[in-house]
């Protein structure tokens, strides 16, 4: 008899033979490469079988051949309750087929469709399934395309397995010769999908797949591309089925990602502990092996449980991708930058952040109670005073009694009186002239003269001004700079620990005291603006008789007399001040500006060291979290929005006057997420690393 046409999709009609002993009934169903009919064997009379015969047509080739002929040769070997029995096989003509059992149900493809299955249920599918697995493996096949598809319900409840169109004997891969992935990408295994061997071990995997989407209704790794789905499954394992279904018992939600590991020796090892629990909670049948049993029996394939250094199996499981592995790597990273969080390089970074944020915000006005009486060049120049010389102290004797007249709030000298003049005469003018009107003075901690010949440089003492300067002073307060990377950058107001009882002289100035109370040492400088923002009076102008400046410009006026100028500078003016607006703002004028934010409560607060590495910490681990846990769009979205809401939240706390650096955990965070990222879940990494 000719070969019956089984191209282009068209079904043998009823009462067809096929190889002179099974009748067509009607048809069941049709794959790939073949079609299923119900079929009785004329030759042994009433009794029905499956009859699966090959197609011919475009795609009819020697390897498709070659396949459905192993199918057969393999499920021959196979005498298991779950899985489907083999009778016959034969040929006619350009007909291959090969008969089975018929079994009168539904697929567990099915059963999906209902939703909210019970987990005994599940359990009891799952302990069918391990059974039949371990039959199929004993006689040395991997099935290799296990899906809901492929898996029988008969109406009492048990399961067959079906189909194994693309199952091989031992360790072998899952292409074609055209290179097209053979399977259901949902429940490939990830080694499969980068051309790694099969072992046992993508069975199991598709396993944990079945049970996991039975349990939750949704697939392990699912995305609309399929690229992508091979892309995610290579690099992360699903979520934990507790986020999907609460009722989930822990050891069944940890059994299911053990089984879709991605390193299939790491999926081999979680087996016991799964079969061990399908045994304890599983519903029992009766003349039912115990899965334990079987299982180890199925794990002899070479190197499958090979014990790995600790290093190995660190890795295997921040690859895992769950949510606790992501967290621990995230984790991992934000304690990785903390020592790195207090490195030169880092705080320079945030100098530059600083920079920026005041650039941003723009300059805050200065008090109007605060003015500077300018020692500059051109006063040097209009008063005869050599430039490497002491002022002369009759000079600022007349600039004092000058400003009581103006009617001058105070005076502040930054500028110190150590020693007295060789003519006391004049010291003893100057001095009178500061009982004038309240008179501030300042002090600098400084260095013995022996401490510095032997290089070492322990501030040992305090340069005050000379009792007879002192004793008529308002009050002392020191000009040292707080410096950071050559730019002052604290607020001069906190008290040395070395000489606690000395006012800041900005606090002296100011007449305030806080105590720590609103001003801490790690409270920053509230720049104003550019230089000369605060009213500024060359010292020449204040003593010209020609053209004297009205009284009313001093009237209840701080006025600090001090340096200002590049070419000249003493103790009080060490470092150049610079500003995001100005590069030759000095000493004087820094200590103005502190005055100024204090009389205006500007200042910028900046949190204990402590706590501001711990949220430099958290923020590193968040944006590792986050690099890690989203992939495609949602991660090409989220990450560039999180770093500007970062951003933005950095420039809001700093206009309310608090500075919080995150721009460079934000960076690191990134950084270590992607590195993490493409070393933990790249597959050529992995593949490395395996061997």
């Amino acid at each position: 008899m000719g070969a019956p046409d089984e191209g282009g999709g068209n079904y043998l009609a009823p009462g067809h033979i096929v190889g002179s002993r099974y009748k067509i009934i009607r048809p069941l169903g049709s794959g790939g490469m073949a079609s299923v009919y119900l079929a009785e064997d004329i030759v042994l009379g009433e009794s029905t079988v499956a009859i699966k015969i090959l197609r011919k047509g475009a795609h009819f080739k020697d390897d498709i051949v070659q396949r459905f002929l192993r199918e057969v040769r393999l499920t021959h070997k196979i005498n298991h309750e779950n899985v489907v029995r083999t009778f016959d096989f034969g040929q006619e003509g350009d007909t291959l087929f090969y008969t089975m059992e018929y079994l009168a149900g539904s697929t567990v493809e099915a059963l999906l469709s209902q939703g909210g299955i019970p987990i005994p249920t599940v359990l009891s599918i799952a302990a069918q399934l391990m059974r039949g697995i371990s039959a199929v493996h004993s006689v040395g096949v991997i099935h290799r395309d296990l899906k809901p598809a492929n898996i029988m319900m008969l109406p009492g409840g048990r399961l067959k397995i079906t189909d194994f169109g693309i199952a091989r004997g031992g360790a072998s891969m899952l292409t074609v010769s055209s290179g097209e992935i053979v399977g259901t990408i949902t429940f490939l295994a990830p080694e499969t999908l980068v051309g790694e061997e099969s072992t046992i071990a993508v069975d199991y995997y598709a396993l944990g797949a079945i049970l996991y989407q039975l349990l939750t209704g949704e697939a392990p790794i699912d995305d609309e591309i399929p690229a992508r789905v091979i892309m995610r499954k290579v690099e992360e394992a699903p979520r934990d089925p507790r986020e999907l279904r609460p009722d989930t018992p822990e050891w069944l939600a940890s059994g299911l990602l053990g089984l879709l590991e991605i390193d299939p020796k790491e999926r081999m090892r979680s087996l016991s502990s799964f079969a061990a629990n399908l045994d304890k909670h599983a519903p029992k049948q009766i003349d039912v092996s115990l899965v334990s049993n079987l299982v180890p029996n199925t794990l002899a394939i070479d190197q499958v449980l090979m014990d790995a250094p600790l290093h190995t199996r660190v890795f295997r499981t921040m690859r895992r991708g769950t949510l606790g592995a992501k967290m621990m790597v995230a984790l991992l990273s934000g304690l990785l930058f903390l020592p790195i969080s207090t490195t030169e390089t880092v705080s320079r970074i945030e100098l530059g952040q600083l920079d920026n944020l005041f650039a941003l915000r723009g300059p805050t006005p200065p008090s109007p109670d605060v003015m500077i009486v300018s020692m500059d060049e051109q006063s040097y120049s209009n008063l005869s005073v050599p430039l490497t010389s002491q002022w002369p102290r009759e000079l600022h004797a007349r600039l004092v009694n000058k400003l009581a007249d103006a009617g001058a709030k105070r005076v502040v000298f930054d500028i110190l009186f150590v020693e007295p003049s060789l003519e006391p005469k004049k010291d003893e003018e100057l001095a009178f002239a500061m009982t004038r009107m309240p008179t501030f003075l300042g002090a600098a901690v400084g260095l013995s003269q022996q401490a510095t010949l032997n290089g070492s440089y322990m501030l040992e003492e305090l340069l005050k001004p000379a009792p007879v300067f002192a004793s008529k002073a308002a009050g002392i307060g020191t000009v040292g700079l707080p410096v950071r990377y050559g730019r002052p950058r604290e607020f001069n107001v906190t008290r040395s620990s070395l000489f606690p009882e000395v006012q800041s002289l900005a606090e002296a100035a100011s007449g305030l005291t806080f105590a720590g109370e609103y001003v801490g040492e790690r409270d920053l400088i509230n720049f104003y603006g550019s230089s000369r923002t605060i009213s500024t009076v060359p010292y020449y102008m204040v003593l010209a008789e020609d053209h004297p400046i009205p009284p009313q410009v001093f009237a209840d006026k701080i006025v600090f007399v001090g340096l200002n100028l590049k070419s000249r500078t003493g103790p009080s003016q060490r470092e150049a001040f610079t500003t995001p607006f100005d590069t030759t703002t000095f000493g004087t004028e820094i200590h103005a500006t502190a005055t100024s934010n204090l009389l205006m409560r500007y200042w910028i607060k900046r949190v204990s060291i402590q706590r501001e590495i711990g949220i430099q910490g958290a923020v590193c681990t968040f944006f590792a979290l986050i690099v890690l846990g989203l992939s495609g769009v949602t991660l090409l979205v989220a990450l560039p929005c999180s770093i500007l809401a970062f951003i933005l939240l950095q420039y809001g706390l700093f206009s309310v006057g608090l500075f919080l650096p995150l721009v460079t955990a934000v960076g690191c965070g990134t950084f270590f997420g992607l590195l993490s990222r493409i070393m933990l879940g790249n597959p050529l990494y992995g593949n490395i690393r395996r061997r």
